[in-house]
């Protein structure tokens, strides 16, 4: 998995992966990188090995550092909010991300932005699904960009998550 570190990512608790660590040797890399010419940030220290993840169904890679942060993530059992499950050492690579204009090369989890950016076939068929899951009683609406569907609030109740709208699988 790779994360671009490249787009204003910050952190208190991200740590880089010294060369030769556990962490390393797990991923069987060798590559280490000696010397970074800018300000220790992630993606950016002396002494980390690097690795080359790829996207084999996308067909699409990066190359970066490897490094670990604490991955959070509130929890739900669908109506409620419930406790925040914590990963304390996620390991990643800091690479660039290769989506194109187009929407190929994989999906984007972002803390950056405000939504996920989906590969285009896939965010079509999310798109295809929740149009079809959505109440008849909910309005559609011309699209805002970047979104492929857009629907009116109006007959939309709410819920301790937020808005009341289809899941789908």
């Amino acid at each position: 998995m790779w994360v671009n570190c490249e787009r204003r990512y910050t952190s208190s608790t991200y740590r880089p992966a010294p060369c030769g660590s556990a962490a390393c040797q797990l991923l069987n890399t060798t590559s280490c990188t000696t010397e970074c010419y800018s300000a220790p940030a992630p993606g950016c220290y002396n002494n980390t090995c690097g690795h080359g993840p790829t996207n084999s169904v996308a067909n699409t890679g990066t190359s970066g550092d490897l490094g670990a942060d604490v991955l959070a993530i509130q929890s739900t059992d669908g109506k409620n909010v419930l406790k925040v499950v914590t990963v304390p050492r996620l390991y990643f690579v800091c690479g660039s991300n290769f989506i194109e204009a187009e929407g190929y090369g994989g999906t984007t989890i972002s803390t950056a932005d405000p939504y996920t950016v989906l590969e285009s076939t896939i965010y079509s068929a999310v798109v295809t699904a929740f149009v079809k899951a959505m109440s008849k009683n909910v309005k559609r609406v011309p699209s805002v960009a970047p979104f492929g569907a857009c629907f009116s609030s109006k007959n939309i109740s709410s819920t301790l998550l937020g808005p009341a709208v289809p899941s789908i699988c």
